[in-house]
C-alpha cells in the first residue's frame, strides 16, 4: 500500500528547507560532525552506525553510516585521511540520499601537549525520489478518500547528483601524549565545523531548494579519576545550527574498565529527548566498542513516535599506523606498540 504523504511545500513553495540527520552517540560518530577528527585518534578507526528514527511512524526514517580514518602523521604536516559513506531513507525509500566523502586533515603541533588540526571533506551526494509512490492533497475527498487524479505535473527529474564540501578545525590538549597504555590520559578537544559550504541545489522541481549550511560546535574530553584511573568520565556538548533548526546535545559517557553507560539530553528551544546509552569495550590495545542508545521523546510526539534507536560498532587500533619518528631510536617501532596515545573514546 502506498504511504500517504502530503508534499504541498515541495510542489508549490519557492524554497524547501532540509536538515541533515543527527546521531545520538557523538563519540562513535565524531567524523560525521567534524572532518577535522580524521586521524586524530592517532590510530586506525572504523565505525558502523544504524539509526532508526520514530519507528511507530508510517514509512521508514533510517540512517546508516560507515566511516574509516587513518593516522598519517608520520608524513610531516599531515594528520589523517579517511572515507565516509552514508545512506538516509525517508518514507520506505521514496526519498533517499546516499553520500560518499573523503575527509582529509593536517596536523599543526603547538606544543608538547597541544595540537591544532584543520580538516576538509569532499563529498558526492546522490538524491533520488519515487514520484509514483506519493499521494497529493488534491486527490483526497473528505468522505470517499483518494478518488481523484492529481493536477500536479510530475517532474521528469528523479535523481540529483552534486558535489558537497565541509570544513572543520579542532584544538586538542592531552596531559601526557606519550604515556603508557596502562595509564589513562586526560584530554580536551574543542572544535567547529561547517557543512554544505557551497549550498548545493537539490531541487527536483526546477525551483530553488538549496541545502542550508550546517554549523557545528563541540567541546568534549576524557577525564580518568585520580583514585581509580580505570573509571573514565567523557562529557561533551554539541551544538548544531542548520536553518531554521538549532539543537544541542549535552551529556557524558561513563566507562569503568570494559562496560560503559551514557546519559544525554537533546533540545532546542525546549528539551526534546533524554538519551540512554549502554555498551561494552572489548580489548585494550585493539579495542572494539558495541553500543546501543534509546532516545526517549519528551515532546508532543512522545505518544506516537516510539522514540529513536541507534546501534554503533567501532574498532580502534591500539597503535598509530605510523612508527615513532624519533631519530636514533633503533627500537622505535617496538616501543610504539607499548604506547597508547589516543583518548578512550
Amino acid at each position: 500500500m502506498k504511504r500517504i504523504l502530503i508534499i504541498l511545500l515541495l510542489c508549490y513553495s519557492n524554497i524547501l528547507f532540509a536538515q541533515d540527520p543527527s546521531f545520538s552517540q557523538f563519540y562513535f560518530n565524531k567524523l560525521y560532525y567534524n572532518p577535522a577528527y580524521c586521524g586524530l585518534s592517532k590510530t586506525m578507526e572504523i565505525g558502523l552506525s544504524h539509526r532508526i528514527l520514530w519507528p511507530n511512524f508510517p514509512g521508514k526514517f533510517n540512517t546508516d553510516k560507515f566511516s574509516a580514518d587513518f593516522d598519517i602523521s608520520c608524513i610531516r604536516g599531515l594528520g589523517g585521511i579517511g572515507i565516509m559513506l552514508s545512506s538516509n531513507v525517508e518514507g520506505n525509500g521514496y526519498l533517499k540520499t546516499i553520500s560518499i566523502g573523503i575527509p582529509f586533515a593536517v596536523r599543526i603541533r603547538l606544543s608538547e601537549k597541544s595540537i591544532i588540526q584543520p580538516g576538509v571533506q569532499i563529498s558526492l551526494i546522490n538524491k533520488t525520489i519515487k514520484w509514483d509512490e506519493y499521494v497529493f492533497r488534491d486527490q483526497f475527498d473528505q468522505v470517499l478518500g483518494i478518488v481523484r487524479p492529481s493536477s500536479f505535473s510530475v517532474p521528469a527529474v528523479t535523481k540529483k547528483v552534486f558535489p558537497d564540501f565541509s570544513l572543520g578545525l579542532i584544538w586538542e590538549w592531552q596531559n601526557n601524549p606519550e604515556q603508557r597504555a596502562q595509564v589513562k590520559n586526560t584530554s580536551i578537544r574543542i572544535g567547529i565545523a561547517g557543512h554544505h559550504i557551497t549550498q548545493p541545489d537539490f531541487s527536483f522541481t526546477g525551483m530553488s531548494s538549496k541545502l542550508p549550511i550546517k554549523l557545528v560546535g563541540h567541546v568534549n574530553g576524557n577525564f580518568p579519576l585520580e583514585f581509580d584511573n580505570t573509571f573514565v568520565i567523557s562529557p561533551a556538548v554539541i551544538y548544531e545550527y542548520q536553518k531554521p533548526m538549532h539543537t544541542f546535545l549535552i551529556g557524558s559517557n561513563f566507562l569503568w574498565k570494559y562496560p560503559f553507560l551514557g546519559l544525554w539530553m537533546r533540545g532546542g528551544k525546549n528539551l526534546d529527548a533524554i538519551i540512554f546509552a549502554a555498551g561494552v569495550k572489548i580489548g585494550a590495545a585493539h579495542r572494539f566498542y558495541l553500543s546501543y542508545s534509546y532516545d526517549m521523546t519528551l515532546s508532543k510526539l512522545s505518544n506516537v513516535s516510539g522514540g529513536s534507536h541507534e546501534i554503533n560498532l567501532v574498532y580502534m587500533g591500539g597503535k598509530s599506523l605510523c612508527g615513532d619518528k624519533r631519530k636514533g631510536n633503533k627500537n622505535h617501532y617496538k616501543d610504539r606498540k607499548r604506547i597508547l596515545i589516543c583518548p578512550e573514546f
